[in-house]
């Protein structure tokens, strides 16, 4: 997933290296803030308001049963990645529904130490840099 700030629609930011030889779903973030319309199957939506979650779901949903079969070779195969993925899911669900930000940021770090599980450890200082400077969280 690309996600990036709708204040510099239609100028993408080139995708990171790992990610430019496989399939990307790109999202633009903070439609409350300017208004605009969903095109070439881009997704439109505010973390902030949650309008576009729903075709966001739909996206990712869609984007995985086209890209991710049962006899795929991204079938989780371990049941450790296994458990991983649903601690990582559980702490996502939950910083969405986490009514403080302080929350909402511990349950971000679970998922990333979850998920960290699997891929290596992910760094909170790298982390936290791109939430403050793509999201402009404590501005």
């Amino acid at each position: 997933m690309h996600i990036l700030d709708i204040a510099s629609y239609p100028n993408k930011e080139p995708l990171p290296k790992e990610l430019e030889n496989i399939p990307v779903i790109t999202v633009w973030n903070k439609i409350d803030i300017i208004h605009k319309k969903p095109q070439n199957g881009e997704i439109f939506m505010s973390a902030k308001t949650k309008e576009g979650f729903d075709e966001l779901q739909t996206a990712i949903s869609s984007f995985l049963k086209e890209n991710f079969s049962p006899d795929s070779n991204g079938a989780i195969t371990r049941e450790r990645y296994r458990v991983a993925l649903q601690d990582c899911l559980r702490s996502l669900k939950s910083a969405l529904l986490a009514p403080e930000i302080e929350l909402k940021a511990e349950d971000l770090r679970l998922s990333a130490r979850a998920l960290g599980r699997i891929v290596g450890k992910i760094e909170t200082d790298e982390l936290l840099d791109v939430v403050f400077r793509d999201f402009c969280i404590g501005k």
